[in-house]
C-alpha cells in the first residue's frame, strides 16, 4: 500500500526489468488499490526493491534501491533519478513499514510505503518551506522551483532537493526565511521570521516547530 504522493515501482529480488509484473497504472501512480504480490522462487530469501515510476520525471532514468527484506520492521531507502539533461539527481527518501495482517489476513504481509518527511501547516498563515541551500533572499527561478507552499491546514510530503547540501529546513511567512533547522529527530522549538530589515514582526513572528514520528 503506497501512502506516498509520488509514483513507485516494485520488483522482487530475481525479477528482470523486462519481466516486471506491474501494469502501467502503477508505473504512473494512478492505481489506488493495494498491489497483490507473491514471490516466484521459494528457495531464495524473500526481498524486494523499489524505484520511482516512469510518470514522474520525463527524460530520466530511475534506479532500484537497495533490497528490502520481507520481515516485520521499518526501513528507510533512497530512490534516485538521473536526468538526461545533466541536472542534479532527484533524490526521494521514503519509509517502508512491513507488518502482519490481522484476522482473515493473518498470513498476509502488509508493505506500507510513505514519505520520510511530511510537513503539516497548523498555523493560520500561508507558509513556504525550503532546504536552506535554496532559501535565498533574492529571486532565483531555480531555487523557487524547489519551494513548497502550504496554506493553513495543509500537509505535504517533503524531500530534500540536494542530499549533498546541509539537510536543514527553512520556513518563511513574510519576506525573509527563518534560520535552518534539522528535522531528523523528535523535537519542539520556536523559529523567528523577519523582514529584510531583520526587525522582528510585531505579531506572530515566532512559529512553533514540532517534529514527531
Amino acid at each position: 500500500m503506497d501512502k506516498n504522493s509520488n509514483q513507485r515501482t516494485m520488483k522482487t529480488r530475481k525479477t528482470n526489468e523486462n519481466e516486471l509484473f506491474l501494469c502501467l497504472q502503477f508505473q504512473v501512480g494512478r492505481m489506488v488499490t493495494p498491489l497483490m504480490m507473491s514471490f516466484i522462487e521459494q528457495e531464495v530469501p524473500e526481498s524486494f526493491s523499489l524505484r520511482v515510476g516512469t510518470g514522474l520525471h520525463k527524460a530520466s532514468n530511475s534506479f532500484w534501491c537497495r533490497s528490502i527484506p520481507c520481515q516485520v520492521g521499518l526501513h528507510v531507502r533512497k530512490l534516485t533519478v538521473a536526468h538526461f539533461n545533466k541536472s542534479p539527481e532527484s533524490i526521494y527518501m521514503i519509509g517502508v513499514q512491513l507488518k502482519n495482517g490481522v484476522g482473515r489476513y493473518s498470513d498476509t504481509r502488509l508493505v506500507l510505503i510513505f514519505p520520510r518527511f511530511v510537513v503539516d501547516n497548523r498555523s493560520s498563515q500561508n507558509i513556504k518551506i525550503s532546504q536552506r541551500c535554496y532559501a535565498n533572499s533574492f529571486f532565483d527561478a531555480k531555487a523557487e522551483a524547489t519551494h513548497l507552499s502550504l496554506p493553513p491546514s495543509c500537509s505535504l510530503p517533503f524531500h530534500w532537493s540536494r542530499l549533498d547540501k546541509d539537510q536543514l529546513l527553512c520556513v518563511r511567512t513574510s519576506s525573509a526565511w527563518s534560520g535552518g533547522f534539522p528535522i531528523d529527530n523528535v523535537d519542539s522549538f520556536h523559529v523567528n521570521t523577519r523582514y529584510f530589515s531583520r526587525r522582528p514582526l510585531l505579531n506572530g513572528n515566532f512559529k512553533r516547530i514540532l517534529i514527531s514520528r
